[in-house]
């Protein structure tokens, strides 16, 4: 497991800011979605993640704004 995250962290570190800044991230347990540089949308486990291209695609799907980042 500390492999994958080492991976991971390199991956991401490697990776320009805005792959991060860009999007919307929804978590399909919650029904939520955030702004990708949101801090809950961070704690978002992978199985729960869900990526959206724009905030409408997000509220099409169902998925409600997150009342930290407003999206």
């Amino acid at each position: 497991m500390k492999k994958i995250s080492a991976l991971l962290a390199a991956f991401c570190l490697a990776l320009p800011l805005t792959a991060f800044a860009e999007g919307y991230v929804g978590n399909s347990k919650s029904l939520k979605f955030h702004t990708a540089a949101c801090r809950a949308a961070k704690r978002i486990s992978s199985a729960h993640r869900v990526e959206f291209e724009n905030r409408d695609a997000a509220v099409e799907a169902g998925y409600q704004p997150c009342g930290i980042c407003r999206p």
